[in-house]
């Protein structure tokens, strides 16, 4: 028997009764992406955003979460990437989904490669989202996840299907 435990915009928790063993918790997030946007001149652009879990700001690629109904996910995608950085991209590449934390999670994110992402001239990003962002190449993103200082698991497993594809 399955039933709901939490509910808000955002998440679902879910509890399993199964006989003769414990219950078991799924969670399952509202449906979500990631955009690896790599620029003309090859590099990839990483946002600075707090994260009230962590109690700080941290590097991570532009992504976001699907509204109900609406816009297909590479559509939000493109907006999102626009709205919180100021980059649109001519080629978009969709990279599948994959699982984060399989164990108890039932959301597969989306991961998009932007291909040729370049600055919208005169664009004003949305104030007060406190979000920045940067622009870094592929040897400065692999010692960042080195030095720990980018580690999004959502982030690093999306730039490492987006390098495994471009084959680098």
């Amino acid at each position: 028997m399955e039933k709901t435990v939490y509910s808000d915009k955002y998440v679902v928790v879910k509890q399993l009764s199964r006989k003769n063993k414990p219950p078991y918790t799924i969670v399952k997030f509202r449906p979500s992406f990631v955009v690896v946007a790599v620029t003309r001149n090859g590099k990839i652009i990483l946002v600075k955003k707090y994260r009230e879990p962590l109690g700080r700001e941290i590097l991570e690629l532009p992504a976001g979460l699907k509204e109900n109904g609406g816009k297909r996910p590479t559509e939000l995608a493109r907006h999102s990437l626009l709205e919180k950085t100021g980059y649109s991209a001519k080629t978009w590449v969709s990279l599948g989904q994959f699982s984060m934390e399989p164990s108890i999670v039932a959301t597969k994110p989306f991961i998009f490669l932007a291909l040729d992402a370049s600055k919208k001239p005169q664009l004003h990003l949305a104030t007060g989202n406190g979000i920045n962002y940067g622009e870094y190449s592929w040897k400065e993103i692999e010692e960042l996840i080195r030095k720990k200082q980018l580690t999004d698991s959502f982030s690093i497993a999306a730039i490492y299907a987006a390098k495994s594809y471009l084959k680098l």
